[in-house]
């Protein structure tokens, strides 16, 4: 985030994207801005989806 702006994402917003498992909760949505107004669009799930090895 300190050399890329639209990176630099809200707390709560990647709380709630890591916290959104697919069989409870939907995806999380959200949009960043740097400084030029280059919007950045993000839709976030739980990152067990590709981390766990059953």
């Amino acid at each position: 985030a300190k050399t890329n702006v639209s990176k630099d994402a809200s707390l709560s917003d990647i709380c709630i994207s890591t916290s959104a498992a697919p069989t409870y909760l939907p995806a999380h949505y959200f949009e960043t801005k740097d400084s030029q107004g280059t919007t950045r669009h993000y839709n976030l799930s739980d990152g067990g989806v590709a981390a766990n090895n059953p």
